[in-house]
């Protein structure tokens, strides 16, 4: 396994509404301390009730996502299947209730045929905890894994 280590600074932040249905609809800006590419940063707008949703980057091109808050113990895939044991590896169980733990995202590329699947969660990096991405990608019986790890500053000032 290579490790990736880079110089730029990528900040993430959240936002959360709540509709009148009680349906969670989370907002991510992203920005870097740097232009990668001269592609900036992107919003993502993520409602999580795993409706299918279209989305158009200038990173990804056109994709359909699916999002929604998971018990990783008890998640099946997109396909219905255990979720990979990468994918859970290392995911703290911090909520009282395990069904609104952790963020599952689904990302399917409309055009070239890959597939993303993402937990969102805490976990205990070096001793640290941290906010962890665990990132599987698949494309036929390809598969590649990614684990992003974020320093939490916890929440914003409103």
């Amino acid at each position: 396994m290579r490790k990736l280590v880079g110089i730029a600074t990528l900040s993430i932040y959240i936002s959360q509404v709540v509709d009148e249905a009680g349906v969670k609809t989370l907002t991510f800006e992203q920005t870097a301390n740097i232009v990668i590419g001269g592609i900036k940063a992107e919003t993502e707008i993520r409602v999580l009730d795993w409706r299918e949703d279209m989305h158009t980057s200038v990173i990804f091109g056109t994709t359909t996502h699916r999002s929604k808050l998971i018990d990783p113990k008890n998640a099946l895939d997109h396909e219905g299947n255990k979720l990979h044991s990468f994918l859970t590896e290392g995911i703290l169980q911090e909520s009282p209730d395990p069904a609104t733990n952790v963020y599952d995202l689904v990302v399917q590329s409309a055009t070239n045929g890959w597939t993303i699947q993402q937990l969102w969660g805490f976990g205990i990096v070096e001793g640290k905890r941290m906010y962890v991405r665990r990132t599987l990608v698949t494309k036929g019986n390809q598969e590649v894994k990614v684990r992003g790890v974020y320093e939490w500053k916890g929440k914003t000032k409103a």
